[in-house]
């Protein structure tokens, strides 16, 4: 049997579970934009595909990460065509994240935000906290 999901499809859904810091500083992105998918692998299975996926996070010590797991899970759980789906937090300390794991696309649209929040320093009534 030849599992009719692809690698794409299964990159669109995680990417729907949005990172919440990426939220509360204003310019949400996806894991995928972020660069947290450590690893993927799709592969066919009886009944369908194996999902197989590795997070990790930003920092170390980051809390929120424990909560994508079970998201990423419902997310691939709904892809029609996908039969087991195994997802894991890398806590490797030795791996490194930074910002260019992030998507292109992403890369522009954060630094698009940010340059829109530094013209806002200095103006009249605007917070100064980022």
């Amino acid at each position: 049997m030849t599992s009719t999901v692809t690698e794409e499809q299964v990159l669109a859904a995680i990417n729907e579970v949005l990172d919440p810091c990426t939220v509360a500083a204003g310019c949400p992105g996806g894991l995928v934009d972020m660069g947290l998918v450590r690893s993927l692998s799709v592969t066919d299975g009886p009944g369908g595909a194996v999902v197989e996926v590795v997070l990790s996070v930003t920092e170390p010590l980051c809390i929120i990460g424990h909560a994508f797991v079970p998201r990423v899970r419902d997310q691939l759980d709904r892809l029609d065509g996908v039969a087991r789906v195994e997802v894991e937090l890398d806590n490797d300390f030795g791996w490194s994240w930074s910002e260019d794991r992030m998507t292109p696309e992403y890369r522009a649209r954060l630094e698009a935000h940010r340059a829109s929040r530094r013209l806002a320093i200095g103006r009249p009534g605007t917070p100064r906290h980022f």
